[in-house]
């Protein structure tokens, strides 16, 4: 059996009729196993359509956080890979921890905004922040 390996089923159209990370095996017969089980209830009409499956057996392995500068409890206890494998699941949970990621690095800018402004160096903080926080991702 593998185990955290992408399955996406496609239709005669090259439409995407289900993608899922799971457990899959290979048997004698074909493919089988929970992550086969799954995509089966998104395929209809095996007679008149032809189906292809596409495997990726390395799904978003980086183990990194999102941000490795980054001092907040999502980078500290998750990795991309396990948030990339929550928004592919649909999960809400991807979208809170993202949320919250993003909410502290708001945060922690405009705290450092402010301590510039009270210290008078805004002017430098400034020039030395624009050219990274300017820059589209």
């Amino acid at each position: 059996a593998l185990k955290n390996v992408t399955l996406t089923v496609k239709n005669g159209k090259k439409k995407t009729v289900y993608q899922e990370q799971g457990e899959l095996l290979f048997t004698h017969f074909g493919l089988s196993g929970p992550l086969v089980l799954s995509a089966s209830a998104h395929m209809r009409g095996f007679d008149r359509e032809q189906y292809t499956c596409a495997i990726d057996l390395k799904p978003a392995l980086d183990e990194a956080p999102l941000d490795e500068a980054c001092g907040c409890p999502v980078c500290q206890r998750f990795t991309r890979a396990y948030i990339h494998h929550l928004f592919k699941a649909g999960e809400m949970l991807a979208m809170r921890l993202t949320v919250m990621h993003n909410l502290f690095f708001y945060n922690s800018l405009l705290e450092k905004v402010r301590n510039a402004l009270d210290e008078g160096r805004f002017g430098e903080f400034y020039s030395g922040h624009i050219k990274a926080l300017s820059r589209r991702i």
